[in-house]
This record gives structure tokens, sequence and C-alpha cells, in this order.
């Protein structure tokens, strides 16, 4: 975590282009020419949201690029810890509903929401195959060890996206709970039933929570709609 910390400090240096006098976008461009994979994603994700910060990209294309780049690493633990960092760095910059970066078109609820729903899904992937990687029953016991450790970071995008401003009981019924179920359907076919079928399944319940909260604070409110 004391890495994480560091990095914040990056961001905040690079958030601050008085400092640095550089654009942003060439940053971005020239991170990606990095010689080491692992701390080339984290500066790319650090510089990326300094990017969707400034405000001279859309929120909705780099996070979509961050997404896509970060299967870069399929190491399960690292994969993990480089997800969690996403979300958690990503998360005041996302295209929510009321929220700065949302721009009408370009980035948009939907757009956050698929964020989450994608680090979550891929988060579950990484989670189970530290489980196959195990060989003999000594190796698994200590792999089931650190799988527990680390279901706070398989779980971080749910949290979240529970606190999206446009999850509203309409946006849950129309577009979070068919999208849940269709990686649920997606990650069956791939032979992952019991462990990410019962994480999508915490998923649905997350966010249906969050639409049951919507739908009460609009029934106090005298919204006929809800």
């Amino acid at each position: 975590m004391l890495a994480f910390q560091e990095l914040q400090h990056l961001l905040g240096f690079l958030s601050d282009k008085s400092r640095h006098g550089r654009r942003l976008s060439e940053l971005y461009e020239t991170v990606q020419h990095a010689g080491n994979l692992v701390p080339r994603l984290y500066l790319l994700v650090t510089v990326g949201v300094a990017f969707v910060r400034a405000k001279e990209a859309a929120a909705a294309d780099i996070l979509r690029d961050l997404t896509e780049l970060a299967k870069g690493i399929q190491h399960p633990v690292r994969g993990l810890f480089l997800r969690f960092y996403l979300v958690q760095l990503c998360r005041d910059v996302l295209p929510d509903k009321g929220s700065e970066y949302e721009v009408e078109g370009v980035s948009g609820p939907e757009d956050a929401f698929l964020f989450l729903l994608t680090n979550f899904s891929e988060s579950a992937r990484l989670w189970v195959r530290l489980q196959q990687q195990s060989s003999s029953a000594r190796e698994k016991q200590k792999r089931e060890k650190e799988r527990k450790d680390l279901r706070v970071l398989v779980g971080s995008p749910l949290v979240r996206m529970a606190q999206l401003e446009a999850m509203t009981t309409d946006f849950y019924r129309t577009q979070a709970l068919p999208a849940i179920l269709q990686q649920q359907e997606l990650q069956l076919q791939q032979e992952l039933m019991q462990e990410v079928g019962a994480a999508v399944a915490i998923a649905a319940v997350a966010v249906a929570a969050a639409g049951a909260a919507a739908a009460a604070a609009g029934v106090a409110a005298g919204d006929p709609g809800v």
C-alpha cells in the first residue's frame, strides 16, 4: 500500500500543470512506452486519471482504454492489485449522473457502470485463477488463505457501483440487472460456476440494494414514477 500512497503524490504533481509544464496527452502517450509492464500500467492509470481530471480527454475513452490495457497483467495477485488501484483511483472521475465528467453523447452513467462491471468481472476471473494454479494439497491450502485475504479487492467495484447516482430503480431494472445476469451466464460457460457465479449473485444483491434505496427515497419524496 506504500506504493499506492506514493502514486497519489505523483497524481497530485501531474494534476498541477504549472509544476511540470507538459501536456497530459503527451505524457499519456510517453508512459505507454515504459519498459516494464507492471510499472508501466500503474503509471498509465495515474497519468490517465490526471488526463481525465484536466478534462483534456473524455472520461469514457480513458476508462475503456485503461480497463483493456490492464488485461496485460494475467498474474492473479498482480492483476487483482492493479484492478483495485484502477477502480480506487478512478472512483472520483467516473462520468456518473450529475458528475462534472458527464458529457452528453460522449461520457455518461452507462460508461461508469460498464467500467465497474467489467473490472469486477475481470477481478473475479483472476481471483478464481488463483485457486486453479494450486496443485498439491498444501499449495491449495496456501492459495485458499490468499484468496480469502484478497476478497476485498474483488468486491471494490461493487461498492462503488452501489454508490452511483445513476443507480435508480429504472436503471437497475433495465440496464444493471440484465448486464449482471449476462456476465453470470458468460462466467458459467467458462466453467467458473461456483466461485464467480456466487460473486456475480452478490453483485446483483448489492446493486439491488442501491436500487431499493433509490426507490424508497422516491416514495418518501412523493415521486409517482417510483
